[in-house]
């Protein structure tokens, strides 16, 4: 919300919603799952790193080109902005207190070596 207001600061719009979280939400993803693959549109297999990367040029793209759509763009750019610091601030967090459970290495999911039973349940589950 910050962001959407010091971008439109003079003016009478008044921002309201969650797509900053959402984005600070991605970026939390991409830090933590950055070799997960997700689906763009169910059609377009893309990485977490490389979908918060596209994501976020896009919603750059869209915060400098001048539009009357009523989307506060710079709030989604704040948003992956917050998420960011804010996991940065949990690492040195961690690493100054020595507990290093609470900024674990995660790595991609391992499918496991055999699967008894039903076939039709993700393996993921």
């Amino acid at each position: 919300m910050a962001g959407f207001l010091l971008f439109n600061w003079g003016s009478a719009v008044i921002g309201c919603g969650y797509s900053g979280v959402i984005f600070g939400l991605l970026v939390a993803q991409a830090t933590f799952f950055p070799d997960r693959v997700i689906y763009i549109y169910a059609f377009f297999p893309l990485k977490m790193k490389y979908a918060a990367l596209v994501l976020g040029a896009v919603a750059f793209y869209l915060t400098v080109t001048p539009d009357r759509s009523g989307v506060a763009h710079a709030a989604h750019l704040f948003g992956a902005l917050g998420g960011w610091v804010y996991l940065r601030g949990m690492q040195h967090q961690a690493t100054q207190s020595g507990f290093r459970a609470a900024w674990p290495k995660v790595g991609p999911a391992v499918k496991p070596a055999s699967r008894k039973g039903r076939t039709d349940i993700p393996w993921e589950l």
